[in-house]
């Protein structure tokens, strides 16, 4: 089992990142800022055991490149 992946978003999300959030569909009205954060948070966790650091999106763990690789092979 390898290393956990670390993958920094501060500056420019990757288009696989980008598709995930766009298929989460959690922009929606009803939504705070930060209840839209909690969803993204859940989903990451409960699809790739990963986890995601906010405020702000800031780094996104995974927890080794075995899941960070499906991840990026599913949404690329």
């Amino acid at each position: 089992m390898s290393e956990p992946v670390v993958v920094y978003l501060c500056t420019r999300w990757p288009l696989w990142y980008r598709r995930c959030i766009d298929s989460m569909n959690i922009y929606r009205p009803e939504l705070s800022y930060w209840d839209q954060v909690e969803v993204m948070k859940a989903w990451w966790r409960t699809h790739y055991n990963a986890e995601l650091k906010t405020p702000y999106a800031e780094t996104l763990t995974f927890p080794n490149q075995e899941r960070y690789l499906e991840c990026i092979l599913a949404w690329s």
